[in-house]
């Protein structure tokens, strides 16, 4: 499979906007380098050939969701390794962690809350077994 890389907040600043990766190594590289962007945690987009896309959260913490691309849902969301599997979804600070996680999208700031975000590392993994399986990762639990 074939995944293009639509920055979300830097779309005409960001050299490797449209950029497709067909290999882990060109997808690691891709969200590699948006981390290392000089900005606040942000959005991005991977659209695949198939119909769906994942919609990223690059920082650390990040996240990751799997939903159709024509915006039709279901949208689901990878849940935190750890966390109990409930409705609840908590949009509160944490004493531990601090502020809840916010990503840019064309300027604006969209929550995520904590039971939804990932280690950095755990993002890449999922990612990159979309790119080669065009199936979610069972690394996590979907929530959606």
């Amino acid at each position: 499979m074939t995944l293009q890389f639509f920055d979300m907040e830097h779309e005409d600043t960001n050299p490797r906007n449209g950029t497709t990766a067909s290999s882990a190594d060109e997808l690691i590289s891709l969200l590699e380098d948006a981390r290392r962007r000089d900005t606040k945690p942000f959005c991005i987009r991977l659209a695949a050939s198939d119909g769906y896309e994942l919609g990223i959260g690059i920082g650390d913490p990040g996240f990751v969701q799997h939903e159709p691309s024509n915006g039709n849902g279901p949208c689901l969301i990878a849940v935190r390794p750890g966390v109990v599997d409930d409705d609840e979804v908590n949009y509160a600070d944490d004493e531990e962690r601090g502020p809840v996680p916010e990503f840019l999208a064309g300027g604006t700031p969209s929550p995520i809350p904590w039971r939804f975000a990932l280690p950095f590392d755990l993002v890449k993994k999922i990612a990159v077994e979309y790119l080669e399986t065009g199936k979610r990762s069972r690394a996590v639990t979907w929530y959606g």
